[in-house]
């Protein structure tokens, strides 16, 4: 029971961090990446950072692709492992997003 609070309260904390987190402003051109059966909508800057959208907002953002695009998003570093845990990586997630404009 005490494990089951421990693990309430730090997902308790993490939702709070989450709603806290401020918005940043991101521009760069809207693109797929990945494969054709597991697409990623990905905003890539003029210095080559990528931000990949949250599944949840790929409808809302799939009719700028192609353009470049300036959002206020907030962001969440989803770490990922490969299979093998030979390594990991840190993939910036877009979980929420305001559309601003399109600089094309």
């Amino acid at each position: 029971m005490e494990k089951i609070k421990k693990i309430a309260t730090v997902l308790l904390i993490l939702q709070i961090s989450l709603i806290f987190t401020p918005y940043k402003e991101i521009r760069g051109r809207l693109t797929l990446v990945g494969t054709a059966r597991f697409p990623n909508l990905v905003i890539i800057t003029n210095e080559n950072e990528r931000y990949y959208f949250d599944e949840g907002l790929k409808k809302d953002f799939m009719k700028y692709l192609g353009r470049n695009v300036t959002v206020k998003a907030k962001i969440k570093n989803n770490k990922l492992t490969l299979a093998d845990n030979s390594k990991t990586f840190i993939r910036p997630t877009i979980y929420k997003a305001k559309f601003i404009s399109t600089n094309n």
